[in-house]
């Protein structure tokens, strides 16, 4: 059950993110955590690095789609998966709480309550990821046999 709500989960966020890269894209709203994107390329960016200021770029969600299939996987490679689902949404966190956009938005004086919506629902997602990729690598590992070596 639990690995059906972490698949739930990657595909929500990944779906809202691609709709916050659509709308950045229409919007010109190019990247600026660990650089400045331009308004004028928003999607190349989001294309071929750098993301948009509210997505990551494609390689990026497709590696968080893999993992998430890789998740699905029993045995080493899921847990493979929930690791690199683990690390993603951390690194997917860091780039919602790094971006001036985001914080702009729900800054008291500047508040844009569709945009803080879309923040804290995209945010959301990526917190659920964590701890339901946790969650379910925590259950693994407690059902995985002893090594051969252990008495």
């Amino acid at each position: 059950m639990r690995l059906s709500r972490l698949v739930i989960a990657v595909l929500a966020s990944v779906i809202l993110q691609i709709v916050g890269a659509v709308l950045a894209i229409q919007q010109r709203l190019a990247y600026g955590f660990g650089g400045q994107g331009d308004p004028n390329n928003v999607a190349r960016d989001f294309v071929l690095g750098g993301g948009t200021a509210e997505s990551p770029p494609v390689l990026f969600l497709v590696l968080l789609v893999l993992a998430g299939l890789l998740a699905a996987i029993r045995g080493r490679v899921g847990i493979i998966g929930c690791v690199g689902l683990i690390v993603l949404s951390v690194l997917d966190a860091i780039g919602f709480l790094g971006e001036p956009h985001s914080l702009h938005v729900v800054a008291p004086g500047s508040l844009e309550p569709g945009w803080a919506a879309y923040e804290l629902l995209a945010l959301a997602s990526v917190v659920a990821i964590f701890v339901l990729a946790l969650r379910e690598l925590a259950a693994r590992r407690r059902i995985q046999p002893p090594s051969r070596g252990a008495t």
